[in-house]
């Protein structure tokens, strides 16, 4: 099968309804890879290389359950390079003439990264917006044109007015734009706590992997009961759940910690 663009998905990039996935092409090939170079440039917490792993191997399943054609490098796969950029030049050379494209990496070091190779190895990448956010990498330069002062009370206002968010007749609802003196307050005594939503995910064979790889973490995991959420499912759960029982109370007591909690 000829394979005419080559896509890279990366590990916070498990997005289900990016325009990518509207439609299904077979001569797209999805590419997402688990990478030394992503677990060792600095020491994570185990629980999150669990999370990050699980999550990405689910959505992988999914893009294929869909109608997808995806090629997943796991970590300990004999041709992983463990380098991104390494990695993509093999896939590259095997689909001669395909269009590589990459989705803006939200992290700078990602970034610098494929952009330096790309320029240095003279390979065409062809850019698309995560559609992450409502704003885009250039909304600084229109919110402050001239100005070295960047306040986050500024770009919070002119989002909200750009996007209609919380205002009415052109000011903020309520009358103030925000309620930050009222958002430091202790929990009382007789104030009830709804216990987190939590999961139960098995994910011991990743963990394997992990020791398998001699890959090095802190903090402690139960790979047999990983709480976090690793699929849409979950995340949609945990969604809701928090917009039921968190969100009324969040404003009041956000800045709080509760030994109890």
């Amino acid at each position: 099968m000829t394979t005419h663009t080559v896509r890279l998905i990366l590990g916070d990039q498990l997005n289900v309804r990016h325009s990518w996935f509207r439609q299904k092409e077979q001569g797209v090939l999805y590419v997402m890879m688990e990478l030394k170079q992503e677990t060792d440039y600095v020491v994570h917490h185990r629980q999150k290389v669990l999370a990050f792993f699980s999550a990405m191997r689910a959505f992988a399943n999914a893009l294929d359950s869909a109608g997808h054609r995806v090629h997943y490098i796991k970590l300990d796969d004999s041709d992983n390079q463990q380098s991104l950029t390494q990695n993509l030049e093999y896939i590259i050379a095997q689909n001669k003439g395909a269009v590589l494209e990459c989705q803006q990496p939200d992290e700078y070091r990602l970034d610098h990264q494929l952009r330096s190779w790309a320029g240095a190895r003279n390979i065409k990448l062809n850019w698309y917006d995560t559609e992450h956010f409502l704003t885009t990498r250039d909304s600084l330069k229109e919110y402050f044109p001239d100005s070295k002062n960047y306040l986050m009370e500024t770009f919070y206002r002119k989002v909200r007015q750009q996007y209609d968010i919380l205002m009415e007749n052109g000011r903020p609802v309520g009358g103030r734009w925000n309620y930050d003196k009222e958002n430091q307050k202790k929990i009382p005594a007789n104030q009830s706590v709804e216990p987190p939503l939590v999961f139960s995910n098995d994910v011991s064979d990743i963990d394997t992997l992990l020791q398998k790889c001699h890959i090095q973490t802190m903090g402690k995991a139960s790979p047999n009961q990983l709480i976090w959420p690793v699929n849409r499912q979950q995340s949609k759960q945990l969604l809701e759940h928090f917009c039921q029982f968190g969100l009324p109370n969040f404003g009041r007591y956000q800045d709080t910690m509760a030994t109890a909690d």
